[in-house]
């Protein structure tokens, strides 16, 4: 199943934020296709699906470009220069490789763009761009986009204002990428390995961030499969030591659900730290202000 495309064929409509790929290390059964889902909308699972079901957004780093038309660019250039570069590093790893230093400047790159294309790593850095206007620019603005863009969103004033400042969220997708790919290079890298009956497990937000309340700095957590996973600490605290537990796992899958928001995908249902989901549920069922933020690795690059 291949990701839609517009009428022409010319532009991949269905923009995937996490990798197909990546998802298939996270599938039912070894060298099996199929990914078992829990979406947060309905609160029910399903098995049996395809990678290209999940992880993906219509237009999720598309652009206006200069014909007026929407191209996919901005999405195949991040393919191209990144995400392919780590298929098959990721693949070995999974498969029990030992981590190299050729094989860490890939993958931080890779988790650096995951974090960093996510659809609410894309959309809340340029509101709050917008919302920094003052009356003078916010009319200009509009009144600019409304000459661009009327055609394309007759009924959102504020799509249009979106679409003419894309070109600013993407140079801000560069530059996270760019903070995040420095910081975990800088990083100790910590694997953890567990086995298929206690598996990790990805969501659609899978890099978790956050700082140490000491302020020695701060630690990422990234899952490459139901297999593996690792901890990345940037910190001048002395070393981490992670022993492979149900009680690391199930901590580490916490992490991945508290920054999700629409979905997380396991090889099994029952995965440590399962429980949490319902916990989860709640919290997003809040009005979206009182959401409390929670493992983003933009926050963690800021800083």
């Amino acid at each position: 199943m291949r990701p839609k495309k517009d009428a022409d064929g010319k532009i991949t409509i269905e923009q995937h934020f996490v990798a197909r790929f990546h998802l298939k290390l996270f599938c039912e059964s070894p060298g099996a296709e199929t990914i078992s889902v829990f979406r947060f909308i309905d609160a029910k699972w399903r098995a049996g699906r395809s990678t290209a079901s999940v992880g993906f957004r219509p237009h999720n780093c598309s652009a206006i470009g200069p014909d007026g038309k929407l191209n996919d660019s901005f999405d195949k250039f991040l393919q191209i220069t990144i995400e392919n570069y780590a298929v098959e590093p990721m693949k070995e790893l999974a498969a029990g490789s030992k981590l190299t230093n050729a094989i860490k400047m890939r993958i931080a790159k890779y988790a650096a763009l995951t974090a960093a294309r996510t659809p609410s790593m894309l959309t809340e850095p340029l509101n709050s761009f917008i919302d920094g206007f003052d009356e003078d620019m916010t009319a200009t603005t509009q009144a600019m986009a409304d000459q661009l863009f009327s055609h394309i969103h007759p009924d959102n004033p504020r799509a249009r204002v979106v679409e003419l400042l894309t070109d600013y969220n993407h140079a801000k997708v560069c530059e996270i990428i760019d903070k995040l790919y420095h910081l975990l290079m800088n990083s100790e890298w910590h694997p953890v390995a567990t086995s298929l009956d206690e598996p990790f497990i990805i969501s659609d937000s899978p890099v978790y961030g956050q700082k140490f309340e000491d302020g020695s700095g701060c630690f990422f957590f990234f899952p490459v499969s139901s297999q593996l996973a690792f901890f990345m600490v940037n910190a001048t605290r002395s070393g981490l030591n992670l022993p492979s537990s149900h009680e690391v796992v199930t901590a580490a899958n916490r992490y991945t659900m508290n920054s999700a928001k629409e979905f997380v995908v396991s090889c099994r249902q029952d995965f440590p730290g399962c429980e949490h989901l319902s916990n989860r549920l709640k919290i997003l069922r809040l009005p979206r202000r009182d959401y409390p933020r929670s493992g983003s690795p933009r926050d963690v690059a800021s800083g």
